[in-house]
């Protein structure tokens, strides 16, 4: 399962199984306490 959103200022792509936040190319191992 994934969500992914374009915006006109920057790209934002979220990975629910991955617990991972993607931004442009960066990509951020979110914290699974959230």
């Amino acid at each position: 399962m994934s969500n992914s959103t374009t915006s006109s200022s920057f790209e934002y792509t979220f990975f629910i199984d991955k617990k991972t936040l993607c931004i442009k190319q960066i990509c951020t191992v979110i914290p699974a306490q959230i």
